[in-house]
């Protein structure tokens, strides 16, 4: 398997061979829910063709860089902090703690925090937090006799679950019904049906996988990768109790009031990276203080955690190159009103699945929930009342369509970080996904047959 650098620059080389074939073209911007920029659906047309010069395709990358900053940024700050607190010693006491509380009981751990973490997507949307709560659970995962696999996707299929069936997620279910004309938030039983599957599925996949793991740890995909952080967090015995000094405790103490502030934020005043950085910086800092660290042990910390990241950080940017040459080239435009030509050819029955894996491919090129919903939404809503599908069913086979790519998919910055966090290469990931991936397309297919068939309206 090539180097995620090499596959990565071989699909914008890709993209930019693409822009000397497909047509320029652009539609209308205008404002939409909340102020968000939106395209007028009825606005298509050609403009002037604009192909990727060599030029344009050696600033794309650094172009990427920069576009993605909040995110690459983002990644080195949470790889700084969580080594900071490494550092202190309270997560080695953390870990010794859960470590004996789910000791006889230990598969247990999997579907509890699979359910916290897939709730909390479903209700504020953020995948993102998969970047917060793989290094969380790392240790504990590894302790506990499974691997980095095992840790991963915890947080990615459960955040993932959460996002795809959004009974109450603001950044897909919401932003989706807005821009359709639909009450917000409406047709949430069948949403929420679709959640309880999802995630059942999803806890059972990981299960079996964490318990053939345990029983035979040379099966894990990752064995080999994990050798070192077995030594760090392997098992401990009952003899080598850890004791946490009176500063850890504090330090621990003061951890848990910042991830409080951090929900806290999140939830009541729309927190995403930009802030949850700033946070972080000043939770590394004050923690380390606290534990009794010294300015040079606190900085050390950073810096050792940045080049844990740095790969990772470096991927998100190279990925949004793709995106950057087909939007500087103006064939993003072109690409959805073919696409939205394509499904309006489809039978009746099969107009669903379509806009499904319509939505699931420009994933790939849009990885944002909301930017794909601004860009496609006011294309398919339309459409599917032409066609004979409903509104709410189009807004359903966005959410399937764009939550299943965002864990494939490498142009996925907050996947690809994500994994670079936990140690797991991209392709052993897919070889672990593709499964469970094909489950979940068949579970989708499924629902939108459903409502399609019964002429779905959620009112």
């Amino acid at each position: 398997m090539p180097h995620i650098y090499v596959i990565l620059f071989v699909f914008s080389a890709i993209a930019a061979i693409t822009t000397y074939f497909v047509p320029a073209g652009s539609y209308d911007r205008i404002e939409g829910p909340e102020g968000r920029e939106t395209i007028d659906p009825q606005s298509f047309q050609t403009i002037d063709s604009n192909p990727t010069t060599f030029m344009d395709f050696m600033l794309a990358f650094p172009k990427g860089l920069v576009d993605a900053g909040e995110i690459v940024f983002f990644t080195f700050i949470i790889g700084g902090m969580f080594m900071v607190l490494r550092k202190t010693g309270i997560i080695e006491n953390a870990v010794d703690s859960l470590t004996r509380t789910f000791s006889n009981k230990r598969i247990a751990v999997i579907p509890v925090l699979m359910v916290v973490f897939a709730v909390v997507c479903s209700l504020i949307g953020t995948q993102e937090l998969s970047l917060v709560y793989v290094p969380v659970i790392l240790p504990l995962i590894i302790a506990l006799g499974y691997d980095s696999m095992t840790a991963v996707a915890i947080a990615l299929c459960a955040t993932t679950a959460g996002f795809t069936a959004g009974f109450l997620n603001p950044i897909n279910t919401g932003l989706g019904q807005k821009l359709a004309g639909l009450p917000l938030y409406s047709g949430i039983g069948l949403r929420l049906t679709a959640f309880i599957i999802i995630l059942a599925i999803s806890s059972w996949y990981v299960m079996r996988y964490a318990k053939k793991i345990y029983s035979r740890p040379e099966s894990s995909l990752v064995f080999e990768d994990d050798q070192e952080k077995r030594e760090l967090y392997k098992s401990v015995k009952s003899t080598d109790r850890y004791t946490a000094t009176g500063r850890q405790k504090a330090a621990a103490a003061a951890a848990l009031l910042f991830f409080g502030l951090l929900v806290y934020g999140v939830l009541q005043h729309g927190w995403f990276m930009m802030e949850m950085s700033g946070l972080f910086i000043i939770m590394g800092i004050t923690v380390g203080l606290v534990a009794g660290l010294s300015s040079t042990q606190i900085c050390e910390g950073f810096n050792e955690g940045f080049k844990n990241v740095m790969l990772g950080a470096f991927i998100v940017g190279v990925a949004r190159a793709v995106a950057v040459i087909m939007e500087d080239a103006q064939i993003m435009d072109t690409i959805v009103f073919a696409l939205g030509e394509v499904v309006g050819n489809f039978p009746a029955i099969f107009s669903a699945i379509g806009m499904f894996f319509i939505q699931f491919l420009f994933n790939f090129l849009v990885p944002s929930g909301s930017g794909q919903a601004l860009v496609t939404i006011p294309i398919m809503a339309p459409l599917a009342e032409i066609i004979g599908v409903t509104k709410q069913t189009a807004i359903l086979a966005y959410q399937f369509g764009d939550g299943l790519g965002n864990i494939l998919f490498p142009t996925s910055g907050y996947f690809m970080a994500t994994l670079v966090l936990a140690g797991v290469k991209w392709h052993k990931w897919v070889k672990f996904y593709l499964p469970l991936f094909g489950i979940w397309v068949s579970v989708s297919v499924v629902f939108l047959i459903i409502a399609q068939a019964i002429q779905w309206t959620g009112v």
